[in-house]
């Protein structure tokens, strides 16, 4: 699994983001079915990343509303599901940015330190 995150990320580097992404969903749903949701929630917001990188921006209310989805029916904490339905409602407003993701990314990172820490919006 970890051959496969690094994979993504050199793919990523290269500009090679079509196959970066489909990696990154392999991590995800690996990262998911092992129950590690932090993990797996940081790597949804990778996959977030590099579709705004690649332009694909229409794709995105979609494909947040399924990662809300996905990480509610794996019994994610209600404090880490309301960064990835904050980031849905910027998805859906037409608003996501790299600092929204960057945000987020790094609230999932510090859940770990603090499990009931709450998300606040920027």
């Amino acid at each position: 699994m970890h051959a496969r995150w690094n994979l993504a990320e050199a793919l990523a580097e290269r500009g090679r983001l079509h196959e970066a992404i489909s990696e990154y969903h392999k991590v995800r749903a690996e990262l998911l079915a092992r129950g590690a949701l932090v993990d797996g929630a940081i790597s949804a917001v990778e996959i977030l990343d590099l579709y705004l990188l690649a332009g694909r921006e229409s794709e995105l209310p979609s494909l947040t509303e399924r990662f809300v989805h996905l990480f509610r029916d794996a019994g994610f904490p209600l404090n880490a599901m309301e960064a990835l339905a904050w980031l849905r409602g910027r998805a859906d407003a037409a608003r996501l940015t790299h600092d929204d993701l960057a945000y987020v990314r790094a609230f999932l990172e510090d859940v770990a330190q603090k499990p009931y820490g709450r998300f606040v919006a920027p």
